[in-house]
């Protein structure tokens, strides 16, 4: 499994980066990310994650997506659209409602022997700049980066990981 990684921005915010490789290939890969319901099979329990609402299927540049969650208990409404759509090599999607001033995750699928490399980069920003500074910071890092570390290990488990042979 890949290690995820969460950088500094500048005044952009924050960039998190992770590459996986699967056994699958990137139309498969891609195809299983095209059905918005599958973001509940790839989310932990913890967070209540269910999709509300399609606004077209299939997926295309402006579909909306609505989803609910609890963070930490708290409900909270999030809204998405997709940005860019290109299958079976990449989308992007932007939160328009959500618990962060910026959220805009691109999705890249890239063939690789025995399978695809998935690539996931999310920049994200806070709302109030100065929540940047303090301990809440590192709390939604820890939360981001637990969220991420889960859907590695779930797309290993229904994909399952490239064998190295020697």
């Amino acid at each position: 499994m890949s290690q995820v990684i969460i950088e500094k921005q500048g005044n952009a915010g924050w960039r998190l980066s992770c590459v996986q490789r699967v056994s699958r290939t990137p139309r498969e890969t891609f195809s299983f990310f095209a059905d918005a319901y599958n973001l509940e099979r790839i989310t932990p329990s913890f967070l209540n994650f269910r999709v509300l609402a399609v606004s077209a299927q299939p997926l295309s540049v402006g579909t909306t997506l609505d989803y609910r969650l609890r963070l930490h208990r708290v409900p909270v409404f999030w809204r998405t659209v997709i940005q860019e759509w290109n299958p079976p090599h990449h989308f992007s999607d932007v939160q328009k409602i959500g618990p962060f001033k910026t959220w805009h995750h691109r999705h890249k699928f890239i063939p690789v022997l025995g399978g695809t490399e998935l690539h996931d980069v999310v920049t994200f920003d806070l709302y109030c700049r100065r929540l940047s500074e303090t301990p809440l910071l590192g709390w939604v890092q820890r939360d981001v980066r637990r969220i991420f570390d889960f859907r590695r290990a779930r797309i290993a488990e229904l994909f399952g990981p490239i064998e190295v042979r020697r």
